[in-house]
């Protein structure tokens, strides 16, 4: 590959002037398309933030000149737009190379090149609403075939629907982890209660001691949780040493957070520890309502 020209290993997407604004896709540097003559296609392209970042890190892509292929055009790079995960959302953004799209081919030359190479054989329209988008599906179809009749119109549908497509295998996934989350969630607070359950039948004795001694049911509550806050921090942070080592298994399921986020295990942690003193609560309100006399006469 000599310099200035990019290997032929990137998506090339066709582009009106006013694609990205309907796609809501940010231009990071320079500008758009220009709004010209559609039967000269000029020779600029606009390239992905991850492109840029890949051929040109650290400093500004605009005003660079490529080409395609050896012997084409060279194109002047007239902006760098957001990042699009075209294919899937666990797979890293797309390198794209943005190209005019030309609607009306002819003879015209842009640069000594036809602009009839422009025109790719399929054309995606986006149209952008603030309101349903159902209700605007038969007008945009009857608006494209008043332009061009005899061309087929196919899978028109909402945006909604192809993030959903593209997110279906993930959410079933996450779903699944899930569900096998709160399973567990549910276990570990039963544990926990049958565990500090066990402990107070077992400090029964002592507990009465401590009652006739002078103690109050809310100390003696008060010791139970403490005793119990305890045991589920030393869970809790034999757990965040385990999370640390598995989530990065699980780094191509998280989309915006970090596999070590200290926001998420912070809060992960603290709603660990609120179900364990939760399930704590119900052994130690039973400690706190013994009955000293009986409990002694017993012994």
């Amino acid at each position: 590959m000599s310099p200035g020209q990019f290997p032929n290993v990137h998506q090339v997407a066709y582009a009106s002037a006013s694609y990205f604004e309907a796609l809501g896709i940010p231009l990071l540097e320079g500008r758009a398309f220009p709004l010209t003559d559609p039967s000269v296609a000029p020779l600029e392209m606009i390239v992905s933030r991850a492109l840029a970042d890949r051929y040109w890190p650290g400093q500004p892509a605009e005003g660079k000149q490529v080409r395609l292929a050896p012997l084409g055009p060279t194109f002047t790079i007239v902006g760098v737009a957001g990042n699009v995960r075209g294919v899937s959302l666990d797979q890293a953004p797309d390198e794209t190379i943005y190209l005019p799209l030309v609607t009306a081919p002819g003879n015209a030359v842009a640069g000594g090149v036809s602009a009839a190479r422009f025109v790719p054989r399929e054309v995606a329209f986006v149209v952008r609403t603030s309101g349903q988008p159902v209700q605007l599906a038969l007008p945009a179809e009857r608006a494209l075939r008043a332009l061009e009749g005899s061309v087929p119109l196919y899978r028109l549908r909402p945006m909604s629907d192809v993030v959903l497509q593209a997110a279906a295998r993930t959410s079933f996934t996450l779903v699944l982890l899930s569900i096998a989350s709160l399973v567990a969630l549910i276990l570990g607070a039963v544990g926990i209660y049958g565990v500090i359950s066990y402990v107070v039948s077992l400090r029964t004795p002592e507990l009465a001691v401590r009652l006739a001694l002078g103690a109050g049911p809310g100390d003696l509550q008060r010791m139970v949780l403490a005793q119990a806050a305890v045991i589920a921090l030393v869970g809790v942070a034999a757990g965040l040493v385990g999370a640390m080592a598995v989530t990065r298994v699980l780094s191509a399921l998280l989309f915006g957070v970090a596999p070590d986020d200290l926001a998420t295990l912070l809060a992960s942690s603290a709603a660990l520890l609120v179900v364990a003193l939760a399930a704590s609560w119900f052994p130690a309100r039973r400690a706190s309502v013994v009955n000293p006399a009986g409990v002694l006469r017993a012994e």
